[in-house]
């Protein structure tokens, strides 16, 4: 009688996990999206910093990056890969802030997204500037790319290169219109993919149901 009790709560713990697994799994599947981060004038061992909460012009920072002609700067995500990210295909847009117009509707702007291993910049495989457009002094950058992972301790990265004749600006501050980078709606979730996250935490209460279930097994019981 003793061990028929013990089975059924486990059944009912085990099936109790499972359905905390998958809703937590549905729930989770359904925040994903489009991301932001800010770019920073917070200095990085890549160059700069980009800021996925905290707004930029912070802790006494300055409020502008300047970018010499020729010259190529790196901005990583404020966070490293917890884990492998794997973004599917789709479409990310980056948005500068600067002083003027960078020639012919961008022409003399390069946007490069990519990973920042601790060792150097990686660009990813695609990176097709399908367009571009100005508004204001506002220079959006579409990238298209295709499906690039992340690996775990890396960051994500943007590479901007000024291939213009002069030297610009970069504003990064909060009262202006500050640079920032959107990813696509296929965004799983960096630096934590929430599918995996969901997944774990579905794991970890079926883990404590069987301890609990074991710690009932070893504890001295009555006769029936």
């Amino acid at each position: 009688m003793k061990s028929g009790k013990v089975i059924m709560t486990t059944a009912r713990a085990i099936l109790v996990a499972m359905l905390l697994l998958l809703a937590t799994t549905v729930i989770a599947s359904a925040a994903q999206g489009p991301q932001s981060w800010q770019l920073d004038s917070e200095s990085t061992s890549a160059g700069f910093q980009m800021e996925k909460v905290a707004g930029p012009g912070d802790d006494g920072q300055t409020v502008s990056v300047d970018i010499a002609t020729s010259e190529s700067l790196i901005w990583i995500a404020d966070e490293a890969a917890a884990v492998d990210v794997t973004f599917p295909s789709g479409s990310w847009v980056i948005e500068l802030a600067t002083e003027s117009d960078w020639g012919t509707l961008g022409s003399n702007c390069q946007v490069t997204v990519g990973e920042w291993s601790g060792a150097g910049f990686s660009a990813f495989a695609t990176n097709e500037q399908v367009s571009t457009s100005w508004s204001g002094h506002i220079l959006k950058v579409n990238v298209q790319l295709s499906s690039e992972t992340i690996a775990t301790g890396a960051y994500l990265a943007v590479q901007i290169t000024n291939n213009d004749s002069v030297d610009h600006v970069v504003y990064t501050a909060e009262d202006a219109e500050a640079s920032c980078v959107r990813s696509p709606e296929t965004d799983p979730g960096y630096p934590v993919p929430e599918l995996a996250t969901g997944i774990l935490l579905g794991l970890g209460l079926i883990g404590l149901a069987g301890y609990r279930t074991l710690k009932s097994r070893k504890s001295p019981g009555t006769n029936a």
